[in-house]
């Protein structure tokens, strides 16, 4: 299994030599109007397993050794929730924000262990609650997602860096009977909360997403189209240089041809046709190359896959620039395996993992 990867830029808070005031009292000030409360500063020097933590409130574990000469970590809590109401869209916050800041340009050596204590009164639906973070630069609040302790109303989530980070409900977030205690759970539900995926309705009404069935080469590019931002255009859907124009489906087809006019997918030359063949199972080459010509502005560097002679020409620099990022991993044994077909979830992660490197 992969561990998703989030790699947003820190939310940054300048040294200063004050006092370390330690994880004791909490100091209450007000800032543009609102009321918020700075709970922890400490000396930013922690072993692995190293806790600091509010009893009933915050928590956060570090996994790996962490420590930056005269920096400090700095939590704050905000209680005037109002400015952040029309950001939240449809979702309720749970929780308090917390703003955990670190000197700017500190990167963590490994993702901290973070809880969240959320208020069960504001809860209607425990399946529906989350770990959110606030992304400075849209203004959204983003799925981090999270282990949900309902018996003593917390949530603990792995991140790579801090931010603001709440506690809140998505009532309207459809759910995936199939997917809880999935290793691509949180990925998939943070694709769906960006509207990228969905899964597929059951006769009773039920929603699965099928993590282990393959993907299509139409389906990726619906989802590399959304990653994108790709706002459907029904009137552009021409692909009559493709032998194999009358295969692709109606849905498909904006999709496709965005991702054709973009030169992300060219189509397979047999003789003397061109064919798209949108039905066809994608294979872990064909999609680092969709996705990594996006990326072609990124250096290379050689990577360490046991089983590298057998990628593709076409492919091994596009496979080469997602693995350097950390956006497309190989197996335990170091394989990358190009020829295997994608899953759902491995799609999943692999967009996950994208949208958190470059936006």
């Amino acid at each position: 299994n992969r561990e998703d990867n989030d790699n947003d830029t820190d939310n940054g808070s300048d040294t200063d030599n004050g006092n370390d005031q330690g994880k004791g009292d909490s100091i209450a000030i007000i800032s543009g109007g609102t009321k918020i409360d700075i709970l922890i500063r400490r000396l930013l020097d922690f072993k692995a397993n190293e806790e600091i933590t509010i009893p009933g409130i915050i928590g956060i574990r570090f996994t790996g050794n962490e420590k930056f000469s005269k920096g400090y970590i700095e939590v704050v809590e905000i209680q005037d929730l109002l400015q952040y109401r029309q950001q939240s869209g449809n979702k309720d916050f749970c929780s308090n924000i917390f703003d955990i800041k670190v000197p700017k340009g500190f990167q963590f050596n490994s993702p901290v262990e973070l809880t969240l204590y959320f208020d069960k009164n504001k809860v209607k639906n425990l399946k529906h609650i989350a770990i959110y973070v606030y992304n400075e630069k849209t203004g959204i609040w983003n799925m981090v997602g999270g282990t949900v302790d309902e018996k003593n109303a917390f949530i603990t989530v792995k991140v790579p860096h801090f931010s603001k980070y709440a506690v809140m409900e998505n009532s309207g977030m459809t759910m995936m009977t199939d997917m809880d205690g999935y290793w691509a759970r949180d990925a998939v539900y943070r694709l769906i909360d960006r509207g990228i995926v969905n899964g597929i309705k059951s006769t009773d009404g039920e929603y699965r997403f099928e993590p282990e069935r393959t993907v299509t080469r139409a389906e990726f590019a619906k989802m590399l189209s959304l990653s994108e931002g790709y706002l459907q255009n029904d009137t552009d859907t021409d692909l009559s240089q493709f032998a194999d124009d009358t295969e692709i489906q109606l849905w498909a087809r904006p999709y496709m041809k965005y991702c054709n006019k973009k030169g992300w997918i060219s189509g397979k030359g047999l003789g003397k046709e061109v064919y798209m063949k949108p039905n066809d199972n994608i294979t872990r080459a064909e999609a680092a190359a969709m996705l990594g010509r996006i990326l072609s502005e990124y250096q290379l560097q050689n990577d360490d896959f046991t089983d590298r002679e057998t990628i593709p020409q076409w492919a091994q620099k596009h496979v080469m620039v997602l693995s350097n990022l950390g956006i497309m991993k190989g197996y335990p044994d170091h394989s990358f395996r190009p020829n295997d077909k994608m899953t759902r979830a491995e799609a999943a992660a692999l967009f996950d993992n994208y949208l958190e490197v470059v936006r």
